[in-house]
C-alpha cells in the first residue's frame, strides 16, 4: 500500500469513527429537535467524507494534490464549521429567539463557505478536481522543408525501389498491405530531419531517381514479403534489396505488376544457409560469377543497374528533399522555416 493510499484510508477510518459517535448522539437526542438535527448533519458530514475515502480511494488518491494538503485540511474544517454555524443559526432563530446571534452565525457560515469555495478552486486550478483529468500536452515534432545535401544509406539494412512518382499512391499501397502500421498520410521533409527520426514516425521516401522512388526500410523489419503485393496494387515495377554483412546475408528481387521476374537470396537459415534463385534477371550482369564471393557492394551494384543505388545519394551535390510515409497515430509537426503546424491522424 502506498503512502497516499494509507493517508486516505486513515482519514476514512477517522471519519467513520466520528460518524458512529455522531449516530450515538443522534439516538440520545431524539427528544431535542435542535441537537437531533445538529448531530444528524454531523453524521452526513462524516459519513460522506468517510465514504469517499474508503470506497473512492483511487479517485481521491489520484486527484488530490498532496503537496497542497493544507488546502484539503482547510476544506474539511471549513465544511464542518459551515454545518456548525448553520446549526447555531437555526437554534438562535427558532429556540433562543436571538436575532443578533443568528446573524452572527450566518455571517460566520458565509465566511467559511467562501473558504470552501477557495479551497475547491485551488484544487481545480492544480488540475486535481475530482472527475477532471489533466489533458496531456501534445508533442510537436519540428521538421524542415529546406532542401539539403542527400545522405547515403543501405548498409546492413533493406530498401525498396518503386517505379512510381506519386508519393501518396505509394503510401496508400503500404497502408493497404500493412494496415496496422501505416497510414496514407505523407509529409514533405528534408534529409536531415528524416535521417534523424529517432521516434520512427514513418518511412522516408527519397526524391525520384531514374523514374524510381527509393524507400528506406532501415529499422522497420520489412522484407520481401510485401514487395509483390505493393507491385500488384500499384501495377508497376517494385524491387527489394537487403544486405547484412555481419551474417553475410543478401537478397534482391524484382516484381512487375505483381508477377515475379527475378529473385536471388543467400541468407542464414535455421539449420544452414539457404540459397534461392528464381526467374531470369531482366538486366543480367556481365560477370557471370558475380555471386561467387560475398561482397556487400554486390547488392549496391545490382541496384545501380536495376534502378538506383542508395549509396550514390551521398555523392550528389545538388540539394534535395523527400517525403515521410507516416505510421498510424496522431502526429503534429512544426515546419522550421515557416512555423506552420501540420496535424495528422
Amino acid at each position: 500500500m502506498g503512502v497516499r493510499k494509507g493517508i486516505v484510508y486513515g482519514l476514512g477510518a477517522f471519519f467513520v469513527l466520528m460518524m458512529m459517535i455522531s449516530l450515538l448522539a443522534v439516538v440520545n437526542s431524539l427528544n431535542d429537535l435542535y441537537y437531533f438535527v445538529s448531530f444528524l448533519l454531523l453524521v452526513g458530514y462524516f459519513g460522506g467524507f468517510g465514504y469517499l475515502c474508503l470506497f473512492k480511494t483511487d479517485i481521491i488518491k489520484e486527484y488530490i494534490n498532496f503537496k497542497e494538503i493544507w488546502f484539503v485540511i482547510l476544506l474539511l474544517i471549513s465544511t464542518l464549521f459551515v454545518l456548525l454555524f448553520l446549526s447555531f443559526g437555526f437554534h438562535a432563530i427558532f429556540f433562543e429567539k436571538d436575532i443578533g446571534f443568528a446573524l452572527f452565525s450566518f455571517v460566520c457560515m458565509i465566511f467559511f463557505g467562501v473558504c470552501v469555495i477557495i479551497c475547491l478552486s485551488k484544487l481545480e486550478y492544480k488540475g486535481d478536481k475530482i472527475g477532471k483529468k489533466e489533458e496531456k500536452k501534445e508533442e510537436i515534432i519540428e521538421i524542415s522543408w529546406k532542401a539539403d545535401k542527400a545522405k547515403a544509406f543501405g548498409y546492413r539494412s533493406s530498401w525498396m525501389a518503386v517505379k512510381c512518382e506519386d508519393y501518396e499512391k505509394i503510401a496508400s499501397a503500404f497502408s493497404k498491405v500493412e494496415k496496422d502500421n501505416f497510414s496514407e498520410n505523407v509529409v514533405k521533409i528534408n534529409w536531415e530531419s528524416a535521417m534523424d527520426d529517432e521516434k520512427c514516425l514513418g518511412i522516408f521516401m527519397t526524391p525520384v531517381r531514374n523514374k524510381y522512388v527509393i524507400i528506406n526500410l532501415d529499422g522497420w523489419g520489412i522484407f520481401d514479403d510485401y514487395t509483390q503485393e505493393i507491385s500488384k496494387i500499384l501495377k508497376t515495377d517494385v524491387q527489394f534489396f537487403y544486405t547484412f554483412r555481419v551474417m553475410g546475408d543478401l537478397m534482391l528481387s524484382w516484381y512487375k505488376n505483381g508477377k515475379l521476374l527475378y529473385k536471388y537470396s543467400d541468407v542464414e537459415g535455421d539449420v544452414e544457409r539457404g540459397i534461392e534463385e528464381v526467374g531470369e534477371d531482366p538486366l543480367p550482369p556481365k560477370d557471370k560469377n558475380w555471386r561467387k564471393d560475398y561482397d556487400e557492394d554486390i547488392v549496391f551494384k545490382r541496384a545501380a543497374i536495376w534502378s538506383y543505388s542508395p549509396e550514390k545519394f551521398g555523392d550528389e551535390i545538388k540539394k534535395s528533399f523527400g517525403y515521410l510515409m507516416l505510421r498510424k497515430g496522431r502526429h503534429i509537426f512544426k515546419v522550421k522555416e515557416s512555423g506552420e503546424i501540420l496535424r495528422f491522424g
